[in-house]
């Protein structure tokens, strides 16, 4: 059985047009953005100073991207269905 352990990340998928991309950024950095240009809908949630962010792409995609430690903590139960490829790359212990 060949196992394929290559991916990538997605590119985002931006293709903003005025009026439809409405976007509130802080002094800091920060920002939110809520882009309706018409067949290329998508919301970003980014940290100004490390860059980490959550991106929604319009074909259903999503990126959540740390450059840093990330913690997932679940105070009650959790259930997870993968209905096709799971790829997981461990580059460490």
């Amino acid at each position: 059985m060949a196992i394929d352990s290559s991916w990538t990340e997605p590119e985002s998928d931006y293709k903003a047009k005025y009026p439809y991309n409405n976007i509130k950024q802080t002094e800091s950095g920060h920002f939110f953005e809520m882009d309706d240009t018409p067949g290329a809908e998508r919301v970003r949630l980014q940290h100004g100073k490390s860059g980490n962010f959550l991106e929604m792409h319009p074909n259903g995609d999503e990126v959540h991207k740390i450059y840093g430690d990330g913690y997932e903590i679940i105070a009650g139960r959790k259930n997870v269905l993968i209905k096709g490829t799971c790829n997981i790359t461990i580059e460490g212990d």
